[in-house]
């Protein structure tokens, strides 16, 4: 800026140059026995380079094939292959240079996964060019292009697939036209203004992206988005932002989450709107914040189409009252001259099934079923598969009489809810995520399988296992997945399973056992019924430490399998057969085939598996002025003491003694407490057991009422206007006034 600095040197160097400096140098020749004259240098001047310019920004969803929320986000195209002949506008393309040859190349960075579909706006006729998906950015031309919709000048809408002529007649476009290609349960299809035009019969990749090809010079392709389920992920992804570029989520405008490339939100609902705002970590430049595309939320209305049947395809949409079912369309047979057959994989929302109509799905074609099962009619599985997927709520599962699936799929975190009817499985019931919870008759065939069971996804409540097959019963709470076994009946033979996650000792006392037994389990138990046949089976049970942290199991070998028989009644020791894995998880089964069927839990023979405080009674006894609690433990593990606890209402306790207790213990055990100035009136008491590392939990409440006798003055008397009352208690009581007839 013509002053002068550095030194005399060749170099210079200065970290805080600002744009608008000005750098010269002036030499000075050395030039012995010469005039030296001095020189001045070219001009160095410094200005900001944004570095923005050279910078790629987008935001994606995570993608989620198993929900009806989306995320529909414009495309960001990648440079500079989209650019190379092309002028980038937002999502939108449009052919600058080239000539009138299929050679302006255009490729997403979103993704459309399962479910997920690709649309675009067909705009004006004129010009030829082609958009579609594909899982590769094979070349520029239009026969790369794995699954296209051709626009040609002449206004003909055609559709292509990996250079294929056309595959579709007689379709046309309009310059408002909304063109998408979707992948459905692994199929892709062809909608214009949401019309189904064509299924494709090729089997498309996990993900595929926007693919363009255009030929005319000024041909565009206009908003293309993506859309794909989701949970509310997102991920933001920069190119040449620098080391630690910062990140701004917002929401609806409002700024969200924290500095990072990540957010989260499983509240998202329909219109929201997703963005996030990056400021590039580039040093000794002046950054600019890039905003990045937008997500848009869409829970798009579910509507109803009715079958109307004109032949049985099921893909027909003349067959339809309302197009074609899929995740967004309930499916309603009631009607129709024939009746659907499916003869590739398919969606539908919800379906009902009329009474005296039918559905058929043929081969092994997949059905997903997003929202209700609702059949009074026949269903014709053959080897098919329906995968209950959920949409934003559970599914629920329904017939009037006996329905049969050969392959059921669990697969909706929403759970499941089999409400009426009787379904059975002849192949396969996979379980990948979501509760079933069984209030009707479900039942595993003869020589099918359940697969898949976990604590994500399991039964609550019934399920029957049929067959000469030895079974693993796939139960739980809801929370944890708690199986049980049994080995193979020698003859046809039906049973059914459930699992409690509760002290079997209310319904079946614990003090009614065998003296082999020392103690049983107080946290869960099974039931195990045999329905139908009359084979005997070898009981499995199993336990986990980390599921069930209140019945710890330390020494496997001193388990046993305890069987309660009605008939005695009493808890029977069914023996140990052989133990599984460690003390922290395993299984234990009974050393023979039991006879008798009903509840079954862990047992102990020797008390080293504490399974832990059993409290036998507790009572409360009013002994006016006080109260006189009691109770009894059968056994006890790592056992603190006891809080006694009290309440006017029931609901809100206060603590007003503890009691120590025993630590371990294998015998009975009696405990005594009393309340030296109790309430007057009705009373609750318990007891918090709590545990050496401070854990605990609240027992039974016992309800008692003390009325005290006490003296009461009454004055003066007799009186005509005005009585007084004196000594009452502190608390409110109740005064009548009678006359003396």
């Amino acid at each position: 800026n013509g002053l002068n600095v550095g030194t005399n040197s060749a170099t210079y160097t200065n970290a805080n140059l600002a744009p608008g400096d000005v750098l010269v140098c002036r030499l000075t020749p050395s030039l012995a026995g010469c005039a030296s004259s001095v020189f001045t240098s070219d001009t160095v001047a410094v200005r900001a380079n944004d570095q923005t310019l050279n910078n790629e920004f987008r935001i994606s969803s995570s993608i989620e094939p198993n929900v009806c929320l989306e995320a529909v986000t414009n495309v960001v195209w990648r440079l500079p292959t989209s650019s190379a002949r092309n002028t980038v506008s937002g999502n939108t393309l449009t052919k600058l240079s080239g000539g009138n040859s299929w050679n302006a190349n255009g490729f997403s960075w979103q993704a459309v996964g399962g479910n997920g579909y690709m649309e675009f706006t067909a705009g004006a006729t004129g010009t030829d060019r082609m958009i579609g998906l594909s899982a590769a950015d094979a070349n520029a031309d239009w026969t790369s292009i794995q699954y296209g919709f051709m626009l040609t000048s002449w206004g003909a809408l055609e559709i292509r697939e990996n250079g294929s002529g056309n595959l579709q007649g007689g379709l046309t476009y309009a310059n408002s036209d909304v063109l998408r290609i979707a992948v459905e349960n692994s199929i892709v299809r062809y909608y214009r203004n949401g019309a189904l035009l064509y299924t494709s019969a090729q089997v498309p990749a996990a993900t595929l992206f926007a693919d363009v090809s255009i030929n005319t010079v000024g041909g565009s392709v206009n908003n293309v988005r993506v859309a794909n389920g989701t949970v509310g992920t997102f991920t933001a992804v920069p190119t040449n932002a620098g080391a630690s570029p910062a990140f701004q989520w917002r929401l609806n405008g409002v700024n969200v989450g924290s500095n990072s490339p990540s957010y989260a939100n499983g509240s998202l609902v329909n219109g929201d709107v997703v963005t996030c705002i990056l400021t590039p970590d580039l040093p000794g430049c002046a950054n600019s914040t890039l905003a990045s595309n937008t997500i848009t939320i869409s829970s798009p209305t579910v509507v109803t189409t009715n079958w109307i049947g004109t032949t049985n395809a099921w893909n027909t949409p003349s067959n339809w009252s309302n197009g074609v079912p899929n995740k967004r369309r309930h499916a309603v047979i009631t009607a129709g001259a024939n009746n659907p057959v499916i003869s590739t994989n398919a969606q539908v929302n919800s379906i009902t099934i009329g009474t005296g109509r039918s559905l058929t799905i043929n081969a092994s074609n997949t059905l997903e079923v997003f929202g209700n099962w609702t059949n009074q009619g026949t269903f014709t599985a053959n080897t098919s598969t329906v995968r209950f997927q959920g949409c934003a709520a559970g599914n629920t599962i329904s017939s009037t009489g006996t329905q049969n699936f050969h392959n059921a799929a669990i697969n909706n975190r929403f759970n499941v809810t089999v409400i009426a009817g009787t379904h059975t499985v002849s192949n396969n019931l996979n379980f990948q995520r979501g509760i079933v919870t069984n209030q009707a008759t479900l039942r595993v065939q003869n020589a099918a399988t359940a697969t898949g069971a976990s604590d994500q996804s399991h039964v609550v409540g019934y399920i029957q296992k049929a067959g000469t097959q030895a079974f693993t019963f796939p139960v739980g709470s809801g929370v944890v997945y708690r199986p049980i076994g049994m080995s193979t009946p020698t003859t046809n033979t039906t049973f059914s399973a459930r699992y409690f996650y509760a002290n079997s000792n209310t319904l079946y006392p614990h003090p009614q056992k065998q003296p082999s037994i020392n103690n049983l389990s107080l946290c869960e138990y099974w039931d195990l019924l045999r329905t139908s046949g009359s084979a005997n089976v070898v009981v499995t049970l199993s336990w986990n430490n980390a599921a069930v942290p209140n019945c710890q199991v330390m020494v496997p070998n001193d388990l046993v399998v305890a069987g309660w028989n009605a008939a005695v009644p009493e808890w029977q020791n069914r023996g140990n057969g052989g133990t599984t894995a460690t003390a922290a998880t395993g299984t234990v089964t009974s050393s023979a085939p039991v006879t008798v069927y009903g509840p079954f839990t862990l047992g102990s023979l020797s008390g080293v598996n504490t399974l832990p405080v059993e409290l036998l009674t507790f009572e409360a006894e009013a002994a006016d002025p006080v109260v006189d609690l009691s109770w009894i433990t059968a056994t006890e593990s790592s056992n603190a003491g006891f809080h006694v606890e009290r309440s006017r209402d029931g609901l809100t306790f206060e603590r007003i003694g503890f009691v120590q207790g025993a630590g371990n213990s294998m015998a009975t055990l009696e405990y005594t407490f009393t309340d030296q100035q109790p309430y007057q009136g009705l009373s609750y008491y318990r007891l918090w057991q709590q545990d050496l590392d401070g854990q605990g939990e609240a027992g039974p409440v016992r309800v008692v009422e003390l009325r005290s006798m006490m003296e009461v003055r009454a004055y003066p008397n007799p009186t005509t206007d005005m009585l007084i009352l004196d000594n009452l208690p502190d608390e409110p009581v109740r005064i009548e006034l009678l006359d003396a007839r």
